[in-house]
Order: structure tokens, then C-alpha cells, then sequence
């Protein structure tokens, strides 16, 4: 899939949830699964083609209590 059909299926994610890993030559969108900070994440090739999706690619932090 490529980037213009992840956004046909899905939506082009907010400025922010996207990051460009030069090192690793990929880039990642993050849909935001709920309030609590838990997103998923698309991942794309130097070829702009999605090689990875990860459902749990952002888990919720825990509160620790003061």
C-alpha cells in the first residue's frame, strides 16, 4: 500500500503524529486509538510502501502517584 492509499483508506494523521526516521529510511504515521495516549502506526519503506502496521505502536504510559 502506498502512502496516497493509506490516506484514501484511512486518513492523512495530524502533522504531528507523523515522524521520518532518516537513519532507519522510513517514516511513520500514529492514529491515536483513545484519550489515554495509545496510538497505532504505519510504517513506510524509502519507497513510501507500507512495510509494517503496529496496532499497539504507542501503549499508554502510567500514572505514577505522587
Amino acid at each position: 500500500m502506498s502512502e496516497a492509499e493509506g490516506i484514501r483508506v484511512r486518513g492523512r494523521p495530524l502533522a504531528r503524529n507523523m515522524r521520518d526516521y532518516p537513519e532507519k529510511k522510513v517514516s511513520a504515521w500514529y492514529y491515536t486509538k483513545n484519550e489515554g495516549g495509545e496510538a497505532a502506526g504505519v510504517f513506510f519503506n524509502e519507497r513510501k510502501l507500507v512495510y509494517s502496521v503496529d496496532f499497539n505502536a504507542v501503549k499508554q504510559t502510567e500514572k505514577i502517584a505522587g
